[in-house]
Order: C-alpha cells, then sequence, then structure tokens
C-alpha cells in the first residue's frame, strides 16, 4: 500500500513537469555516451541548468535553479546520455538527498527522459507527452509495461523495451512535447 502511495505521490509531480516517470533506466553500457564538452551553465526563462562533467562514472551532475537567482528552489539530479538509433536522449534521475531513514524508506527513485539534440546556442529538450503517451496506451497498453496510477502513467519496463518505446515515439505524433531551448551563458 506503501508504495502504490509513493508511486501516486510521484507521478503528481511529474505530471506537474510534463513527463512520463519510469522506475527503470534507459541507459546500459552499449547506449551510454558521454560528452565533457557538455558541462557548463544554460538558461531557459526564469530557469539556470549548471552541468558538471564526472569522466569517472560518464555522466553529469544537474543542478536546476528556478525562480529568481537566489529566491527559487534547487534540485540536484543525475544526467546520463543515451543514443539509440542515432538519437540522443538525456535521462534525469533524483540524486541522493540526505535525509533521515524514515523519509528514505519511502522514496522511490525515478527516471526521466528527454529528446536531446545538440545546438549552436546550448540544447533543445523534449518531455514525453503524458497525454499523448496515455492515448497510445489506451489503444496499444502491449507497447510497454506500465501502471496506470490515479495521476497518470508510471513506466515500469526494462531498459530495452523503455528504448523501444522511445524510439516508436520519434514516429508518433506529439508523442514528445515542443522542444526547449536552453543557451549557454557566457
Amino acid at each position: 500500500m506503501r508504495i502504490i502511495t509513493v508511486l501516486s505521490l510521484m507521478s503528481i509531480l511529474f505530471a506537474a513537469s510534463g513527463c512520463v516517470p519510469s522506475l527503470h533506466s534507459i541507459v546500459t553500457e552499449e547506449t551510454a555516451r558521454y560528452d565533457p564538452n557538455l558541462a557548463g551553465t544554460y538558461r531557459q526563462e526564469d530557469m539556470i541548468w549548471v552541468l558538471e562533467a564526472n569522466a569517472a562514472t560518464r555522466s553529469y551532475t544537474l543542478r536546476i535553479e528556478e525562480g529568481e537567482e537566489g529566491e527559487g528552489k534547487t534540485s540536484i539530479l543525475n544526467a546520463r546520455l543515451a543514443q539509440l538509433n542515432g538519437q540522443l536522449f538525456l535521462e534525469l534521475s533524483p540524486q541522493k538527498a540526505e535525509v533521515g531513514d524514515w523519509v528514505k524508506i519511502h522514496l522511490v527513485p525515478a527516471y526521466t527522459f528527454w529528446k536531446f539534440e545538440r545546438t549552436e546556442r546550448g540544447f533543445l529538450l523534449a518531455a514525453v507527452n503524458p497525454e499523448t503517451v496515455t492515448e497510445l496506451l489506451e489503444n496499444r497498453p502491449d507497447l510497454v509495461k506500465h501502471e496506470n496510477t490515479e495521476n497518470g502513467i508510471l513506466f515500469t519496463d526494462s531498459a530495452e523495451g523503455l528504448q523501444k518505446f522511445l524510439l516508436l515515439g520519434l514516429n508518433v505524433e506529439n508523442f514528445y512535447g515542443q522542444p526547449q531551448e536552453l543557451t549557454r551563458a557566457p
């Protein structure tokens, strides 16, 4: 019962941000990509993204500052790149936070996946569109393992199943939302 409650809360958070959460990663040894040149500070409207490269783990630490400088909220996430059939995806997951043991046993880490494209000024990110995914899975629930919670879809498939589904989405209208550009700060 507690797991369902936690999953419902996770779904509320991700529905609000326009993403579909997953219990599993899409990054495997074969699909992992790493570019130390991606490290830097990027801006998008009232957000600042700071990516720090970690060559040892071939990953990044992402700090997102929301709102006015010094007055908003800060999130710290793990970020990794995966390349599937030539298309890059950015995977985000929460970093382990310093919280008490009672909180830890109630938190289930989730992953989100973003279609990723480098540009001259920075990069474009497009989130998986929850409305399109919901419609698609109502008609074809066998496309990817998932749970329907009261707050939306939660992917539960393996890396391979998720990869196939994300690639299928490249050919489905509105599967990915409107790309948001993050520009490198000078």
